[in-house]
């Protein structure tokens, strides 16, 4: 385990933890993982707000990809359905409709 503050990192035991704690180092474990954040650890208020401010874009950014991903509209499935007859070389024939592929694709996969 480690103790670390600025640039000064110690080997340390479990012994030793809660001093370094109180002096106020942070604890790693071998791996780089954070165990235990000092409690002396402080954050300007404004600095904090930034920080939340832009976690918070990022999850309303997030969220809006995840819903334009989990969005099928009609002509994604079209454009998925003739993909894939076009890569099992099936004829679709003049089907303009999903509902139309979908119908050549099941008897052609049953004719198989």
């Amino acid at each position: 385990m480690k103790a670390r503050k600025e640039n000064k990192v110690y080997d340390i035991n479990e012994t030793s933890k809660q001093t370094y704690l109180d002096q106020g180092f942070d604890i790693y474990d071998d791996n780089g993982e954070i165990i235990e954040y000092t409690p002396l650890k402080t954050i300007k208020y404004n600095d904090y707000r930034k920080k939340i401010a832009q976690k918070d874009k990022t999850i309303e950014y997030l969220k809006a990809e995840l819903e334009k991903k989990r969005e099928l509209t009609a002509d994604n499935v079209f454009d998925l359905l003739k993909g894939y007859a076009d890569n099992k070389n099936i004829d679709v024939g003049a089907s303009t409709s999903a509902k139309g592929i979908l119908e050549k694709i099941l008897e052609a996969e049953k004719e198989k």
